[in-house]
C-alpha cells in the first residue's frame, strides 16, 4: 500500500537547528508573497496557515504562512527574521490559503490584496478588540489629560467589554 491517501496532513518533522527554512508569508498589504527567515526559537512552531508578525521596511505588518521551504535565500538576498507569532489572530486552513493564492494568479493580484477579503472577521486587524485599562480609567477620572484624550477615553468608558475601531465608527 505504498501511495495511500491521507485525510490528514502529515506532521511537521522537528527541523535541526542549522537547517535554514524560509517562511513565504502572505502579508495583509497590497503585496506579492514575501520571504522571510525563521529563526530558530520558531522553526518547531511555523507551519501554513500560521498567523505571524514580520518587519515591512522600517514597521511590523501581520500576515499568514504559505508555505515553508528548505534551503537559504538565492544569491545576493538577505532575508528578514520572521519577528513572531500572532498569537491574536488564529490560524487558517491551508487550503484558504491555497485558495487565495491560486485567485491571485488567476485574477493577476497580490495575494496580500485577496488577504483581508477572503479571512473571517476575527482574522482581520478591524476586528481586534481594545479596552480601557486601569491606568485610562484612573486619568479619565482625574481629568488630566487634553480634550481629544478626554474624549476618547470617554468614548472607551462606554464599552466596558471592550470594542473594536468599527463599533468606535458607528457609536
Amino acid at each position: 500500500m505504498g501511495s495511500e491517501l491521507s485525510l490528514f496532513a502529515p506532521e511537521t518533522p522537528s527541523r535541526s537547528e542549522d537547517e535554514i527554512i524560509r517562511a513565504q508569508v502572505v502579508v495583509s498589504e497590497p503585496l506579492n508573497v514575501l520571504d522571510y527567515r525563521v529563526p530558530n526559537a520558531l522553526k518547531d512552531a511555523l507551519a501554513v496557515g500560521v498567523p505571524v508578525k514580520v518587519p515591512l521596511g522600517k514597521r511590523k505588518t501581520r500576515g499568514y504562512v504559505a508555505a515553508l521551504v528548505p534551503g537559504p535565500a538565492p544569491d545576493g538576498i538577505r532575508l528578514k527574521d520572521v519577528a513572531e507569532i500572532d498569537a491574536e489572530r488564529p490560524k487558517v486552513p491551508a487550503a484558504l490559503l491555497e485558495l487565495i493564492l491560486f485567485s491571485a494568479r488567476y485574477y493577476h493580484v497580490p495575494p496580500g490584496e485577496l488577504l483581508s477579503a477572503a479571512l473571517p472577521a476575527s482574522a482581520r486587524v478591524a476586528s481586534a478588540r481594545y479596552a480601557l485599562t486601569e491606568e485610562g480609567t484612573r486619568v479619565l477620572s482625574n481629568n488630566d489629560v487634553k480634550d481629544r484624550d478626554q474624549a476618547l477615553l470617554e468614548l472607551a468608558s462606554r464599552f466596558p467589554k471592550g470594542f473594536t475601531v468599527a463599533a468606535c465608527e458607528r457609536d
